[in-house]
């Protein structure tokens, strides 16, 4: 049997209801989902606080600061020259970052009181 024009246009509208119920509740699964996934992997991280997130950051920013990015012996660079033989640049790298790193890491290990893992280091007391 043939439905009527208002049958159809009640069929559409419920089905376009149930569409967008449907919508609703899977944008809410994900978003459940997400949030989720993110606690799932800041389970096993340790907590720190907002202050000593701010101490890092700057002591990470004063190491950076600190470092003498002007001085050219930090550098090691390679020159060429051209087709109208004039001198070029050719590369430059930055030869400096054990001693940017290592600045960086004391700076931050200065803020904790690090004690010595023994038994990874397979020392004895």
């Amino acid at each position: 049997m043939k439905k009527t024009k208002e049958q159809l246009e009640l069929e559409v509208a419920a089905l376009g209801h149930t569409l967008l119920e449907a919508k609703k509740t899977s944008d809410n699964t994900l978003a459940q989902l997400q949030e989720a996934s993110r606690q799932l992997s800041d389970i096993d991280k340790p907590v720190i606080s907002e202050n000593m997130v701010d101490e890092l950051r700057r002591a990470i920013n004063n190491s950076i600061e600190g470092h003498n990015f002007n001085d050219p012996e930090n550098y090691v660079v390679e020159f060429g020259i051209d087709y109208r033989n004039c001198l070029t640049l050719d590369s430059i790298e930055f030869d400096q970052t054990d001693a940017l790193s290592e600045a960086i890491s004391m700076a931050i290990e200065d803020l904790f009181n690090v004690e010595i893992d023994y038994e990874e280091h397979n020392v004895q007391r």
